[in-house]
């Protein structure tokens, strides 16, 4: 990419510009500061620093980033662009600001204010790690746990009087599984139960349409009711993992 395809020719001209046509705009981002070209690259230099660093990135991480098929960006420019020696294009500052989800005028905020946005941006993105961690970890043994549940469930409903175990324990599991586990959480048992029952009979299909975790397991304790009906599907002392004394 070359610099005519940029709007503007660095992201210094695109602050120039911006001022020029306001000064209201101008006093409000450098309250009682003249705008210096010079000073602005190493503003925009260390912003991409702090802002990088607050999502955990190394300069060659960002670097790949916002590499395109033509534009290879290598770390050393990154380097470069950070320490203000190399004024930053501005096609490069929209991808940059995409990679670091900030805006291009946060680019120019002054230190005090930057930093204060660094921080508040890393212990988000801390909180979204873990978060994703916890979801890939504990999503996936949660839904092995209620689909083997909500089978139980099935098998109680369709065995035999005197065959099946007191009621307060259906009534306590079918509670579990009627459970609203929080959007993100009910999001991933969604996709989870999709990938599982996405093919198959009929009754997997409906559990794989499911709109919650909640219909879509009793959907999995009616097709288990169902199965049990029609065929030698196990019972529910097949069910228990403990081996004979």
């Amino acid at each position: 990419m070359t610099d005519d395809a940029d709007e503007f020719g660095s992201i210094s001209d695109f602050f120039h510009e911006r001022a020029a046509k306001s000064r209201s705009w101008a006093d409000t981002l450098y309250p009682g500061q003249h705008y210096m070209r010079a000073d602005f690259d190493q503003i925009v230099g260390q912003n991409v620093a702090r802002f990088r660093k607050a999502m955990g990135l190394s300069q060659a991480d960002l670097a790949a980033s916002i590499s395109g098929e033509d534009d290879v960006i290598h770390q050393q420019t990154v380097q470069k662009i950070e320490k203000g020696t190399r004024p930053l294009k501005y096609s490069e500052a929209i991808r940059i600001c995409t990679a670091l989800h900030i805006t291009p005028v946060q680019l120019g905020d002054l230190p005090a204010h930057a930093q204060s946005n660094a921080h508040f941006q890393r212990a988000i993105n801390d909180v979204s790690e873990a978060q994703a961690k916890l979801l890939d970890v504990v999503g996936q043994e949660l839904v092995n746990h209620l689909i083997a549940l909500a089978e139980l469930v099935g098998l109680a409903r369709a065995g035999e009087k005197g065959h099946q175990p007191d009621p307060y324990l259906i009534e306590y599991a079918e509670k579990l599984l009627r459970a609203n586990w929080g959007m993100l959480l009910n999001e991933a048992i969604l996709v989870d139960i999709h990938t599982r029952y996405t093919r198959g009979d009929e009754l997997s299909a409906q559990i794989a349409e499911a709109a919650s975790p909640a219909s879509a397991f009793e959907k999995v304790a009616e097709r288990t009711m169902s199965m049990t009906r029609t065929d030698d599907s196990p019972s529910i002392e097949d069910n228990n993992d403990e081996p004979d004394a």
